[in-house]
C-alpha cells in the first residue's frame, strides 16, 4: 500500500518559459477578498529530475483559481481539468456531463508555459494538452470577452512563434501597432477598433496603413498569428 504524504504547496520561483512540470497539489487558501484554490507544479529538467537553481533549490510555479464547487462548465478549474485529460479520457459526450476530481490529476506531467507577473511572482498561463499536444490558454476572460487589446492577445499567443523568429516578430508587431506615430492608439494608448479609413491620415481604405489596421482587427477576431506574420 502506497504511503500517504503531506503534499507541499508551491512557492513561485520558476523562470519564465516553456517547461515540463508535474502537478503536485491543490489547496484552498483564504485571501482578503475571498478564497483561492492554488494548483502547485514542480518544474522538471526531464521526466525524472526536478529543475533546480545553482543552490540546488527546486523550481515551482502555480495556477490560481477562485474557489468553486467545480460544477460550473464555465469555471477555470474545469477548463484546467479539460486541458489535462489524456486522449483515452477525452469523451466528446462525457466532458459535457462532468470531469474527474482534481486529485485524480496528481503526479501527471505536462508541458506548461510560465509567465512572469513581477520579479518575485510567476504563474502558469498555458498547458500543452496531452490528448493532442495543442496549447490551451487557461487564464479566463470575462464572459463574452472579446479581447480588444492586440498586445494582450499577442503576448498570450507568442509562445506559438518559433524561438528563432520571436525577436523579428516582436519588432514587426511593435512597428504595426505604432505606425505613423501611433495612429491606431488613442490618448491613453488603447487600440482603436474603429477608424475612418477615408480620412486624410489613413489615406483611403486601400492604403498600407488601412490594410495593417484591418489585419490587426482580423487578428483580434481570429486569434491567428499568421494573419500578421509568416513563420
Amino acid at each position: 500500500m502506497k504511503q500517504e504524504i503531506n503534499r507541499f504547496t508551491a512557492h513561485t520561483n520558476c523562470p519564465p518559459g516553456e517547461h515540463l512540470a508535474i502537478f503536485t497539489n491543490s489547496k484552498v487558501f483564504k485571501y482578503p477578498r475571498g478564497e483561492r484554490e492554488i494548483l502547485s507544479f514542480l518544474i522538471l529538467k526531464d521526466e525524472n529530475t526536478p529543475l533546480t537553481n545553482n543552490k540546488g533549490k527546486a523550481y515551482y510555479s502555480v495556477i490560481v483559481c477562485n474557489k468553486t464547487k467545480g460544477v460550473s462548465t464555465k469555471s477555470k478549474i474545469n477548463k484546467i481539468k479539460l486541458a489535462m485529460l489524456n486522449k483515452d479520457e477525452y469523451d466528446p459526450l462525457g466532458i459535457h456531463v462532468g470531469l474527474p476530481a482534481i486529485e485524480s490529476f496528481y503526479d501527471r506531467k505536462f508541458k506548461v508555459l510560465v509567465s512572469a507577473k513581477s520579479e518575485d511572482y510567476n504563474f502558469i498561463t498555458h498547458i500543452q494538452r496531452p490528448r493532442d499536444l495543442e496549447w490551451e490558454h487557461i487564464e479566463m476572460e470575462y464572459e463574452g470577452g472579446f479581447i480588444r487589446d492586440p498586445r494582450k492577445l499577442y503576448n498570450q499567443l507568442k509562445h506559438k512563434i518559433p524561438h528563432r523568429e520571436r525577436g523579428s516578430t516582436d519588432e514587426a508587431f511593435n512597428y504595426f501597432l505604432n505606425m505613423n506615430g501611433g495612429i491606431f492608439l488613442d490618448e491613453k494608448g488603447n487600440f482603436k477598433c474603429e477608424i475612418d479609413y477615408n480620412s486624410d491620415v489613413m489615406n483611403g481604405p486601400k492604403s498600407d496603413i488601412s490594410i495593417i489596421h484591418k489585419k490587426i482587427l482580423k487578428f483580434l477576431d481570429t486569434h491567428d498569428l499568421k494573419v500578421l506574420f509568416k513563420f
